[in-house]
């Protein structure tokens, strides 16, 4: 279950303006404005996890957990962009594996397909959360801080297959629909120091 890329980046920026700064230092309406701002974000990018392909119909000789079917030839992964192979209310029928990549094993035979497999995989996630947060310095002992908050600021939706998609021979194999996370989400917070 490798993740083979995962790349974290949490850059923060404080803006050259206000106090003490570059820019709008010599003015308490520029300072109280445009001074004190910081941005900091968070930006996750993941590779998809690998495919655990099974088989719906019982082709082993005993028990019906983890039978599996066989390779046809076929590309493993359906042509199209993000968007063309989730299945959705526009792509009803949109898979992100593509069916005839897979072939039913005989009954009493294991299928060659192995418990895992590396070169399909779910989709990747790409999420960015997003502050700007406000510093103000009202006295020497008093201070506040406004924060907005952006999370998954580009509203990028984060999906995984769904419940029976994995198994061959189930009506929604190889589709991707369900969404894990959220939507974009924004928050405020005030605080004040005293």
């Amino acid at each position: 279950l490798d993740v083979p890329h995962r790349v974290l980046l949490p850059p923060m920026f404080q803006l050259p303006f206000g106090q003490g700064k570059r820019w709008a230092s010599g003015s308490k309406t520029a300072d109280l404005l445009v001074g004190g701002w910081t941005v900091t974000m968070a930006v996750t990018l993941q590779s998809g996890f690998p495919m655990n392909i099974q088989q719906a119909a019982d082709a082993r000789l005993g028990g019906q957990n983890s039978n599996r079917p066989n390779f046809s030839g076929a590309d493993l992964e359906t042509p199209g962009s993000f968007a063309d192979r989730l299945a959705s209310a526009d792509h009803p029928n949109a898979t992100w594996i593509n069916n005839a990549a897979f072939t039913l094993a005989p009954a009493g035979t294991f299928g060659n397909v192995p418990r895992v497999i590396s070169d399909v995989r779910g989709p990747g996630w790409y999420w960015t959360d997003m502050s700007f947060i406000k510093d103000f310095h009202l006295t020497s002992s008093k201070s506040a801080q406004f924060k907005l908050e952006a999370l998954n600021l580009f509203n990028r939706p984060t999906v995984r297959t769904i419940q029976g998609a994995n198994t061959f021979g189930n009506a929604n194999f190889g589709q991707t629909n369900t969404q894990v996370g959220f939507s974009r989400m924004l928050q405020m917070m005030f605080r004040f120091n005293f």
